[in-house]
């Protein structure tokens, strides 16, 4: 397993870039952390064992924000081959969406 450092992003859209051209490579976000003097980084790790490519998108928020909606959202998107990737930016929820392709197994 390949793995490496990214310092952090402070726009959405510049994160969701960032995961898309990690995810094109193959390589999957695993952990956000705190380096002395360094600020934060993300750990990115790759499985070299499989040819997976990862693409992630945002839609706009459901409204009106009800759970019905929400679950008609997410089984949507789901039938497009899209899993929920929730995330935590800047201290608020916000729910990404990730296609894996070349991927069965079901982390991807």
């Amino acid at each position: 397993m390949d793995k490496f450092l990214l310092p952090v992003e402070l726009r959405l859209q510049g994160y969701i870039d960032e995961l898309n051209a990690q995810g094109a490579l193959g390589f999957v976000q695993i952990l956000q952390m705190p380096l002395d003097n360094e600020g934060s980084k993300r750990v990115y790790a790759k499985d070299v064992s499989r040819d997976a490519t990862f693409f992630y998108y945002k839609l706009p928020d459901v409204s009106p924000p009800d759970a019905a909606s929400i679950l008609q959202r997410h089984n949507e998107e789901g039938a497009k081959g899209a899993s929920i990737y929730p995330v935590t930016w800047r201290g608020s929820s916000v729910m990404l969406y990730r296609i894996a392709s070349d991927c069965s197994r079901p982390r991807c």
